[in-house]
Order: C-alpha cells, then sequence, then structure tokens
C-alpha cells in the first residue's frame, strides 16, 4: 500500500465541474474513506491531464492501478473502486479486463440499483464525464457501463467465464473481510425509526447486494443519493427554500443541505465561483446573454437582475425549481428558455454540446468550463484566451502552464476585449495583478477582509503571481489550510449525520470540535448541551398544549441601538458618532447575524411545515447561526470559521452566549405546533437570544449595545419582536445617495444601465413610500422607531445632541471626534453638485422632489 499523502487538488477540483457531481459532491466531502482509493483516483486524473508527460502518465496509471488492485484484495468490494478500476485499465489499453469488470457490474445492477455511491468516483467511461443525468443517476451509470464495455462481447447470461485477471503487487497478502455486526431482529433499527428491526429494515437489508452493506449497522458517514434507500419523509424530495443571495435575487433550491448548491447558497449567500461577481459586473441594461447550463438559474437570474427590465437572457438547460425562481424574482419578460438568432454579449457555456461558431457570431464574451479541447476551439476562431483576477474582478491574459486545469476561463474577439478594457474589466498582463510582495499575515488579512463584498478566494487562482512568490502562496495555503481543513470538514460532517438520524456520530464529532474551539471547559458543556437539546427534538413530536409551561428567564438590562440604512443613506455616520460615549459598546454587525440573515430568526419566526422540516431548519440555525462553523471546505471557502474566531475574540463572556445558545433550544421544544411557530414562543425565544449576544460583548459600563445595521430599514417590521431595540432609520437626499451608489457601491458600480436615474428614482421612491407605511405604524404601538435625516445629522452640531439626549445620552461625556469627523461628512452632502453628469442629476430632482433635503424638516 502506497504512503498517502493529501492532494490540495485533482478529484476535488475535477469533479466540482461535472454535471452528475452536482448533487453528490457535498456528500463526498463529509465522506470517509480509504486514503488509498483517494490516491489512485487523484493519480488517474493527474495522469490524463494533458500537461502530463507520456512516462510520467504511464507512472501514475500503474501506481493507481497498484492501488486499486491491493484495495480489492483486502476485501473493498465497493462499486467505486470498480469504476475506477475500469477507467484506469481503460488507459492502459487492457480493455478486455475493463469490459469485463463492466460487464459484471451491469449484471449487478440489473439484479439491484439500490447502490451506494457515497464516495467520489468517476464514470467507467470517459465519454460520460461532462453528460448530465437526464432521468436517474441508475439509468446514467448503466449507459456509462455499456460503453465501457463495448470494446467486447458481454458475458453470456448461461456461459460462465474466467475473470481475467487483475495484477497485484505480489508482496501485498490478501486480507480477509471485515467482520460486520449482526443486528438482533428484536433490537431497534439503526436507522432512527424507533422500530424493532424486523419491523422496520430487515426486509430492505435482505435484498441488498451481498457486499458489506448487507447489514445495517449506523454507518460512519451516511450519504444518501439515488441508489440508498430513502430515509427522509415522503414529503422532503419536494420541499425548497427560497434563498436569498446578492443583488436581492431569490433562487429556489431543494429544502436538503446535502444538496451541494443548496449548502453554498447557504452558507456563502451566494454562489462560490468568484465569476458571478465579475458577470454581474460586466452585464449592463440592453445586453442579450445566454446561459447554456441555467441549473437553479444563480448566473441567469443576477444576470437579468443587472439588465433592470432592458435586454434578454436566453437560459437552457434549466432545473424544474428554475421556474419558480423565475416567478419569484418577476423576471419572466426578460428570461427566456428558447435560443434565436439575436446576437450575443455574453455566453455562459457549460457541459451542453454547442456550435461554437454560430454562438460566437456577433462578438460576445464567452465563460467557459477550462479546458484544452476549448482552449483549441476559440484559438481557431481566433479569440483570445483569459483567466479572472478576483481580487481585481478583472481579466488577465491566460498563460499556459503544466498545471492540471480547473476552473473557468474566458475567450473573446479582440473587439470585445477593447470594450472590456475600456470599462476596467481587462487588465493588461497576470504581472498587474503584482505588487512589492506583501508578508504572509498582510495577504491573509486582504483576504479576509475583503470577504464581506466579494465572494472567497480560490486560493488556487494566487498562481497569477509570479515565480518567485510561490513560496508565499504556499506558506498561505499551509497556514489557512492546514489549521482549518479538519474543523470545517468535520462541522459539516456532524451537521449532517445529525439530520439523517446519525446522532452518536455527530455527538462525538461535535464534542471533538468543542475541545478545539471552545477554550473555556464551562463554555464547552453549555454547548454540549446545547446540542443535546437540539438533538432530542429529532424524534419528538409537537403536543397540542393550549398552555405551554415554559420557565421565564431574567433578562439582561441592556438597551440596544441600531442605527439602520438603506444602502448608502449614511448610517455609518450615525454609528461612528455613537461609538465615541462611553456607556455605548459596539459590536461588528458584519457578526451579528442572528435577526436578519439567511438562517435567522425572521425566517424562523414565518417558518411553516412539518416537524421534519422544522427540525431541519433548527440544524441549520444551530450550525450556521448560532455556533457559527458552517465553512464549505470542498471549495476553499474558509471565512465561515474565521468569522466565527473573530466573532470570540471579540466577546467578552463566553458562557453568557453559550447559556444562551443553551436556553434558546430548550425553548424550541415549545415553539412548533406541528405545522407553523407560536408567536409567543417564538418572541420570548428571540428576546432572549438577542439579550444574551448583548450580554456576552457588555462590560461593567455598557447601558447600550450598538449594532449597526444589524437590522435594515427594508426589514424594520422584525422590530415587533424585540422588546428593548431602539432603531434609527437613516435617510438621505436622493441625489446624493445616487452619486454615493454610482462611486462607491460596487454593486451599483460605475457601469450603471442607461436608463438609470429613472429607474433609480422608481426605486427610491417605491422604498420610502413602503418603509414609511411600516414606520408610522410600527410609531403608532412603539416609540422605539426614529428616522433621521442624515444631511441634517452630520451638519448639525445640536441635530446630533438633541438626539443624544432623547436617547439618554450626556453629550459632556462624548469623546468627540474619535470615531464621526463631521468635516469629513459634510463633503457627502452637495457631491451631486460635483458630478459629471448633472442631466442624470436633473432627472432625480424632477422624479423625487418631495424628498429633496432642501425641504426635509429639522426633526428626528
Amino acid at each position: 500500500m502506497t504512503t498517502y499523502q493529501h492532494p490540495r487538488t485533482t478529484w476535488q477540483a475535477y469533479t466540482a465541474t461535472l454535471p452528475y457531481a452536482r448533487d453528490l459532491y457535498m456528500q463526498w466531502q463529509a465522506t470517509m474513506f480509504d486514503p488509498d482509493y483517494e490516491q489512485a483516483l487523484n493519480d488517474y486524473i493527474l495522469a490524463m491531464d494533458q500537461g502530463t508527460s507520456d512516462s510520467r502518465r504511464q507512472e501514475l496509471l500503474q501506481q493507481s492501478r497498484k492501488n486499486l488492485a491491493a484495495l480489492k484484495n483486502s476485501g473493498d468490494e465497493h462499486i467505486t473502486t470498480d469504476l475506477a478500476l475500469i477507467r484506469v485499465l481503460s488507459a492502459l489499453g487492457q480493455t478486455d479486463q475493463a469490459a469485463y469488470i463492466a460487464d459484471l457490474l451491469l449484471k449487478n445492477l440489473a439484479q439491484n440499483d439500490n447502490i451506494p455511491l457515497d464516495r467520489p468516483f468517476l464514470p467507467p467511461s470517459g465519454d460520460f464525464d461532462h453528460r448530465p443525468v437526464q432521468d436517474t443517476l441508475a439509468g446514467w451509470l448503466r449507459s456509462a457501463l455499456e460503453n465501457a464495455r463495448e470494446p467486447s462481447q458481454s458475458i453470456s447470461d448461461t456461459q460462465e467465464q474466467q475473470p481475467p485477471s487483475v495484477p497485484a503487487e505480489p508482496e501485498t497478502p490478501s486480507q480477509p473481510k471485515p467482520q460486520t455486526q449482526k443486528i438482533g431482529r428484536n433490537a431497534k433499527c439503526p436507522c432512527g425509526s424507533g422500530k424493532k428491526y424486523k419491523k422496520c429494515c430487515e426486509a430492505l437489508d435482505t435484498q441488498a447486494l451481498t457486499q458489506d452493506q448487507s447489514h445495517h449497522p449506523e454507518p460512519q458517514s451516511p450519504v444518501a443519493s439515488d441508489f440508498t434507500a430513502p430515509q427522509a419523509s415522503p414529503q422532503e424530495p419536494t420541499a425548497t427554500w427560497s434563498i436569498n443571495i446578492k443583488g436581492g435575487i431569490k433562487v429556489v433550491a431543494p429544502a436538503d443541505i446535502s444538496n451541494m448548491n443548496t449548502y453554498v447558497l447557504l452558507e456563502q449567500e451566494d454562489w462560490y465561483e468568484p465569476e458571478i461577481e465579475f458577470v454581474r459586473a460586466l452585464i449592463q441594461t440592453g445586453m442579450t446573454a445566454m446561459d447554456c447550463d441555467t441549473g437553479y438559474g444563480v448566473y441567469a437570474l443576477s444576470i437579468a437582475a443587472k439588465m433592470q427590465g432592458h435586454g434578454k437572457v436566453i437560459a437552457l438547460n434549466p432545473d424544474p425549481l428554475f421556474f419558480e425562481s423565475l416567478q419569484e424574482n418577476r423576471l419572466q419578460e426578460i428570461i427566456t428558455t428558447e435560443p434565436d438568432h439575436t446576437a450575443l454579449d455574453f455566453i455562459r457555456l457549460g457541459s451542453s454540446d454547442q456550435d461554437m461558431q454560430q454562438l460566437c457570431q456577433g462578438s460576445p464574451l464567452v465563460m467557459f468550463p477550462a479546458s484544452n479541447e476549448l482552449i483549441k476551439t476559440f484559438k481557431d476562431l481566433n479569440l483570445d484566451i483569459y483567466k479572472l483576477i478576483p481580487g481585481l474582478n478583472a481579466l488577465a491574459p491566460y498563460q499556459e502552464s503544466n498545471s492540471a486545469l480547473q476552473g473557468n476561463l474566458f475567450a473573446c474577439s479582440k473587439e470585445r476585449a477593447q470594450i472590456l478594457r475600456q470599462n476596467n474589466l481587462l487588465a493588461a498582463s497576470p504581472n498587474t495583478t503584482r505588487s512589492s510582495s506583501p508578508d504572509i499575515n498582510g495577504l491573509m488579512d486582504n483576504i479576509q477582509n475583503d470577504h464581506h463584498e466579494r465572494p472567497a478566494y480560490h486560493p488556487d487562482k494566487l498562481e497569477l503571481f509570479e515565480e518567485d512568490d510561490k513560496d508565499l502562496i504556499k506558506a498561505y495555503k499551509t497556514v489557512v489550510y492546514d489549521q482549518q481543513e479538519e474543523l470545517d470538514l468535520k462541522a459539516s460532517e456532524a451537521f449532517n449525520n445529525l439530520i439523517r438520524g446519525y446522532v452518536k456520530q455527530a455527538r462525538t464529532i461535535f464534542n471533538k470540535i468543542l475541545e478545539k474551539t471552545v477554550q473555556n471547559h464551562e463554555a464547552q458543556k453549555l454547548w454540549l448541551q446545547a446540542f443535546n437539546e437540539l438533538a432530542s427534538l429529532r424524534n419528538k413530536r409537537p403536543k397540542k398544549q393550549k398552555n405551554d409551561n415554559i420557565p421565564a428567564l431574567e433578562q439582561s438590562g441592556y438597551k440596544i441601538l441600531n442605527p439602520a440604512g438603506m444602502g448608502w443613506s449614511g448610517s455609518g455616520a450615525l454609528t461612528a458618532y455613537f461609538k465615541e460615549f462611553p456607556n455605548i459598546t459596539f459590536v461588528d454587525a458584519g457578526e451579528i447575524s442572528h435577526i436578519e440573515g439567511t438562517i435567522s430568526l425572521m425566517n424562523l419566526r414565518s417558518f411553516q411545515g412539518s416537524h421534519g422540516e422544522f427540525f431541519k431548519f433548527l440544524v441549520l440555525f444551530f450550525g450556521f447561526t448560532l455556533f457559527g462553523y458552517s465553512s464549505s471546505k470542498s471549495f476553499k471557502q474558509r471565512y465561515g470559521l474565521e468569522r466565527s474566531k473573530v466573532k470570540s475574540r471579540h466577546m467578552l463572556d463566553f458562557i453568557s452566549y453559550a447559556e444562551g445558545a443553551l436556553h434558546f433550544m430548550r425553548l424550541m421544544k415549545h415553539i412548533h405546533d406541528g405545522n407553523k411557530i407560536k408567536y409567543k414562543v417564538f418572541k420570548q425565544a428571540a428576546n432572549l437570544l438577542i439579550n444574551k449576544i448583548c450580554e456576552s460583548y457588555a462590560d461593567e459600563h455598557t447601558e447600550y449595545v450598538l449594532m449597526d445595521n444589524s437590522l435594515h430599514i427594508s426589514t424594520i417590521h422584525n422590530i415587533e419582536y424585540i422588546d428593548n431595540m431602539q432603531v434609527l432609520c437613516t435617510y438621505r437626499d436622493p441625489r446624493s445617495n445616487y452619486v454615493a451608489r454610482v462611486k462607491e457601491d460596487w454593486k451599483f458600480g460605475p457601469r450603471i444601465y442607461k436608463n438609470g436615474p429613472v429607474a433609480y428614482a422608481e426605486s427610491y421612491r417605491h422604498f420610502r413610500e413602503y418603509t414609511g407605511n411600516i414606520i408610522e405604524n410600527l410609531k403608532n404601538n412603539r416609540d422605539n422607531v426614529w428616522t433621521v435625516q442624515f444631511e441634517d445629522f452630520v451638519s448639525s452640531e445640536d441635530y446630533r445632541q438633541d438626539l443624544a439626549r432623547k436617547l439618554k445620552l450626556d453629550p459632556a461625556r462624548q469623546d468627540r471626534h474619535t470615531h464621526f469627523k463631521p468635516w469629513e461628512s459634510i463633503k457627502n452632502i452637495d457631491n451631486y453638485k460635483r458630478y459629471e453628469n448633472q442631466e442624470e442629476i436633473l432627472q432625480i430632482q424632477q422624479k423625487l422632489p418631495q424628498y429633496l433635503w432642501e425641504q426635509q424638516s429639522n426633526t428626528t
């Protein structure tokens, strides 16, 4: 057996873009499997890379074959080992042996297709790598096996044949098959149903293949797939979540975090590829774009939203859920699924076959999965190849190397390149990304600070630096990966196992994570108790009760001050001002997503669904929001873990927050009535959690806890269930707000759509009217929502002091100008007077006269 060295990329990078792996990829990441199998898979993938020499290719293939043969000799009967062996033998020219194995697998599938694919695999035929699954994965695999056995005739059902030998290392002795534990028929079924084994899964197990899975123990890393018996309720396959991502887009995806797409969208609140931000910057009103691999529609929907009602998106190969997203985002008029002969400005290629010459008419920019074949195709069409530099959000000329291709590349004509260069979307060469060599800490800080506004980096993309910086990149990888890789993987595995009912394993893994991440032993115990409370809810059905006996908990005396904005409205100036008071403790808004984040109290309040769906949501809330370890190992995105570490560093009282998590989970026993959430219990739980967050950050001087934009104006209605929060809704003159967004907001951007001022004015008016009505209704019930005019606040000391006194703050105790510098903020009041296009400002003035600052009164 070979010595295992963990590969950074190979099967992870290769399979991430393959259509058949989409719904399995995340599951593979959480699965523990033999490292020699992984090494064999990686050796094969590297061997088949175009940059590998012939001699090296043969060496890698032989090593892969030896590892796979040794696994077979040691009792490994997993189908993925056979699938890999077929690919390796075919590459070595041993087609008869490969065909024989393929035929055996086909015969097994004909008898029973309930075969787990719970670890990474390649289809037996390379022709199927980029071929999407049309119906079922089982049917797709049968077709691939039939393709793989074509070199020889199939084995007759009536004639015995001796299988060709698979040479193995002679030094490796055969190992006996591992013994499996027998389950008593009267014992509880390990699937977690609570029934006796004989009345539950025994019938399924007796029909299974006579392999290691012929018993039904609790596996270490259970993974659902088309080949495993369903462990979810019959309703779950149709359950969906509407997930908010950047740009105000809602993407409908399966309500299942074992689905790779769902998990990434929840964890990142966007798609993982850095190219998504570049595409958003690229698209302008009036363009025509084509997405050849639409799927759930992240790209297609984001592109359509950027067009602001003027343009066209042709969405090919959509998932059925895409049409639900289409309706939710009201983009039916701009998106079509029928191709036509319109000249295209942008094309996103996928795995489907397209006529490149026809598509490239009209000089579009083409984004495509990196492959030597497509690079050659585009070069034959006289197109230049480019690669994205994430840090610049711009393209640079692609330089060929011997490293394995991965990710996406771009192709376009020189005419299109000139347009990109004029719009600052194309750099002259890879060297433009390099400054003086930064130290490793500076590089890490820059990347970590950038994650709030840009998609997480792919560290492999950093190879755009010149050769003498390779040691620096290697050091970065070592620091980031080696310290966090295990925790990332284990956190994902623990919460996935808990959802599937493998409580004991999930608890063991979670306890190990606690030992490495929570230093305080008392806090460790509290977190483990909270986890146990969560686990106890899995099979506990809610009881109909008129009056729940809920223990009353003492609430903290802290008040929450929350400046709320609408996007470049100036709420940051209020935050800076109030940070200057000694009895106010500031909490970074980027670390408090409990109220209105993707998995948040806001979602819990509106939850409707079965108990099983409710439990899934609670696991997500516990993992993503309460505990905070939710980073996605598969795409090397580590920032969820970093956010949790930052949170821990700023918290003064770890125990208080852990207590809050525990009591919150205890209240969850009373909150769900089998279909919806009980508001009274929800309000108590929400206030408990928010108060515990305040306690964890406060010190002996704290009276107010300052949370910047933990609640935005757009979601101000959530104030109804928060007892001790004062919200300051900050509005700004639409003219200066417009200019600030054009100049500073990278999402709004300098490449604003042609009809920008008119569309902006309509959006601004709608927002002010909508939120104004909500605020007025709230004011009728409680005096905890005030409006602040940005221009009055920054220009008038009297206005600021009156506001402070109204909050019962003493202006005399203010440490003035340590954070808030009014002489700088005042410059932003009349920025529109210096704007280069005064016609746009005039349009806004004509459309929104009632919101111009001159007509606002200096009242709060």
